[in-house]
């Protein structure tokens, strides 16, 4: 019902939504008064049972205050004020109607942030076994409409101020990133454009290749500026070359950075920086359609970015002026299919909002007002999730150091949990890291502008740094890389702490990382933070990430079989010979009471990719309870 419902209010069908609203209130009424009274509370109080009663009755009432409070005021304007008005048409951006979405818009927010702090709040490994899997599940969705609402309310606020209601132009630098030489944030930004916004209306101004986009000058001055990067272990090119600026895993300071850039390169003094990834990209293609980039390749939701990311280097080798043209011609196609209002309205903007959603669309603001409104949204991409301040947040980051676009094999995963609490709030927590190539052994033989010019690694591998940053107060303690001892590094960026892995990667390898750190637990569980992009809390049964030694049926580990190698070159010492782990089959994110897992797909629009999102055998231990009181 609550998906009809939605589906009738985004497409304006206003009579078929009141009826579906009144079914859905009276049916939320009825499980609120049924679950609420002195009985309920009364077992609530019972040990160990209570919870669950309690658990019940916690969700009725928030739900049923959604369907009180924000869903009769969205239905009453729904054939006003719909999804599809924050979509340019035309090239221009209707601001009379975003301007009607925005009281309502605010008064949704609210509503469902209410519902998303309580609901949220629900210890749900500590309920019944069958009552875990639809908890989380609502969890989810509760989490993901809120996020959505505040997200629209956010960009219904800005956006006539930034789309320049007022008639003086704005300027914003559009970075296209490339997965397939991975950074701390997603990718190298690799594809750039100026985008123009006058009364509404957004174009194209100019386009420019990475070669236009060369180095500053490496000076005292531009050394200056990124001293705080530099003392934290970052190099000193993040400040002078804009592919480099996604190395630091905050976006606002990376935009900060690149807009600099490109006042020098293209003589823009840019109000703002907008990035995107080509897996976003296809998002967006679904809704608007394929888009032909010309010498027969066209590009569409499922192959977007196998053809970006890799297919464009394997049609034309070592090609760069057509390459580049290539990618020009898809950011400007692209965006002028998004902004003609081609295609479908809104899954065009469910597009966008999946992208923000992942991280895979982050946006920043040189004016200050502006810039603390983004930063309360998803669309920032800050260091810290600004929604969590009181959880304990562990970062991981990779970065390609080997200058190549194998990145677009590499596979990783990552879990966190709570090992165990102390007094004083302190908890143990440990950050384990699977990383794994699916680059074919033929890899060597793939065109330099792939494999690389063999400086930094031998062609066909993968060279790249992990970054750990410990949670905010507390300290990584540890790192191992296969069961060895690594250094720890005292670097230190906004306030955190940060050591660093570098390793070589060849075909058919994978190696595991472990990070030990500690962590005030302010009675929160941990959560994991990182780059690649992130998409919503999924359930434990979702997640396909396989453990690094298969067990027998006995429950001893199995000897893995050993992959030929042919003539690769030695592991780097503690590098195990296991296999390649199975394909990572999409990016999933799970953020619970004892545990979050995390696997990373950095292209899961691979057509090779089986879907197996349904399918896990990772088992989750209970949480300390110590921590969670």
């Amino acid at each position: 019902m609550a998906g009809a419902l939605s589906k009738s209010i985004a497409t304006g069908d206003v009579p078929r939504a009141r009826t579906l609203l009144t079914e859905f209130d009276d049916a939320t009424t009825r499980a609120h008064h049924r679950t609420d009274g002195p009985l309920w509370t009364a077992g609530g109080a019972i040990p160990w049972a209570g919870r669950n009663l309690r658990a019940v009755s916690t969700v009725a009432a928030a739900v049923d205050g959604i369907a009180d409070d924000a869903l009769p005021k969205v239905v009453r304007v729904a054939d006003q004020v719909r999804l599809d008005a924050f979509r340019p048409k035309n090239g221009r951006v209707d601001m009379e109607a975003i301007g009607r979405t925005v009281p309502v818009l605010a008064s949704t927010s609210s509503a469902l942030d209410r519902a998303d702090r309580k609901i949220g709040a629900i210890e749900v490994d500590r309920l019944f076994p069958l009552m875990r899997g639809p908890f989380r599940e609502l969890q989810d969705q509760v989490h993901g409409a809120a996020a959505a609402v505040s997200a629209a309310h956010d960009a219904g606020e800005l956006l006539p101020t930034m789309l320049a209601a007022d008639g003086k132009p704005r300027h914003y630098l559009l970075m296209v990133l490339n997965n397939a030489e991975v950074r701390s944030l997603v990718g190298m930004p690799g594809s750039y454009a100026d985008l123009e916004a006058v009364d509404g209306e957004v174009s194209i101004a100019q386009q420019k290749t990475p070669e236009e986009m060369a180095p500053l000058d490496d000076t005292a001055e531009s050394n200056a500026k990124v001293a705080p990067e530099v003392d934290a272990g970052f190099n000193s090119r993040v400040g002078i070359d804009i592919r480099d600026t996604t190395i630091i895993p905050d976006f606002p300071r990376a935009a900060e950075l690149a807009s600099a850039i490109g006042l020098e390169r293209m003589d823009v003094d840019f109000d703002g920086v907008i990035a995107v990834d080509p897996v976003a990209l296809g998002y967006v293609l679904a809704a608007v359609g394929p888009v032909d980039l010309g010498g027969g390749m066209v590009i569409n939701r499922s192959n977007a970015a196998s053809t970006l990311l890799n297919g464009i280097y394997l049609r034309y080798p070592n090609d760069n002026a057509t390459q580049n043209n290539a990618f020009k011609n898809a950011a400007r196609k692209s965006f002028n299919a998004l902004v003609s209002g081609r295609g479908n309205s809104v899954l065009a903007v469910q597009a966008l909002v999946r992208g923000v959603q992942e991280r895979r669309i982050m946006m920043w603001s040189k004016h200050p007002e502006e810039q603390r409104r983004i930063r309360s949204g998803g669309l920032a991409g800050l260091l810290t999730d600004p929604k969590q301040p009181t959880r304990p947040q562990v970062g991981v980051f990779m970065t390609d150091i080997g200058s190549a676009k194998m990145s677009y094999y590499l596979r990783m995963g990552s879990r966190l949990q709570t090992d165990a609490c102390y007094r004083r709030g302190i908890q143990d927590l440990t950050l384990t890291t699977t990383v794994s190539s699916e680059a074919p052994q033929t890899s060597r033989s793939l065109p330099e502008s792939i494999v690389g010019p063999g400086t930094w690694v031998k062609p066909g591998g993968m060279r790249f740094v992990t970054r750990f940053i410990a949670p905010p107060g507390g300290q990584i303690t540890s790192v191992s890389v296969d069961g060895t001892r690594a250094p720890v590094n005292e670097f230190r960026y906004k306030g955190r702490q940060i050591t660093e892995v570098e390793r070589v990667l060849f075909p058919a390898d994978f190696f595991q990382l472990v990070t030990q750190a500690t962590q005030p637990s302010r009675s929160r569980p941990p959560a994991l933070w990182t780059g690649a992009g992130q998409a919503h809390p999924r359930r434990a049964d979702r997640l396909s990430v396989q453990p690094p030694v298969s067990q027998t049926q006995s429950g001893k580990p199995a000897k893995p079989p050993r992959v030929a190698r042919q003539d690769w070159p030695a592991s780097r010492r503690g590098q195990s010979d296991s296999p390649v782990q199975p394909t990572f089959g999409g990016l999933t994110r799970r953020m619970q009471r004892s545990e979050c897992s995390m696997e990373q797909d950095l292209l899961p629009m691979r057509a090779s990719i089986p879907d197996r999102s349904r399918s896990s055998n990772v088992q989750l231990p209970a949480p300390p309870w110590s921590c969670l009181r």
